[in-house]
């Protein structure tokens, strides 16, 4: 799955732990901070015995745990990206 993080500020590297409704369901296996987004973004691996949906997905709240702390995500079956160019256009 894909994770971008609310706040601007903190920077995901690898290994930090997902959490979906406060408890833990994967990790963080890449990061990096997306300057054309505003925030740091990650690939990660969630385990969810009834399968990983769209509407799972939209039903509960994420956090990426950074050192500690945890910290407000959003989370995606596809990429945070721009398909259609259409913040780079000119």
């Amino acid at each position: 799955m894909s994770f971008k993080l609310r706040d601007p500020k903190p920077l995901l590297f690898r290994e930090e732990l997902i959490r979906y409704n406060g408890g833990i369901v994967g990790y963080i296996s890449s990061a990096v901070r997306n300057f054309t987004l505003g925030s740091s973004i990650g690939l990660g691996y969630v385990n969810q015995p009834g399968g990983v949906s769209r509407e799972w997905i939209d039903s509960g709240s994420w956090q990426i745990e950074i050192d500690g702390e945890l910290f407000d995500a959003d989370a995606s079956l596809q990429a945070f990206f721009d398909p259609k160019g259409l913040r780079t256009k000119i």
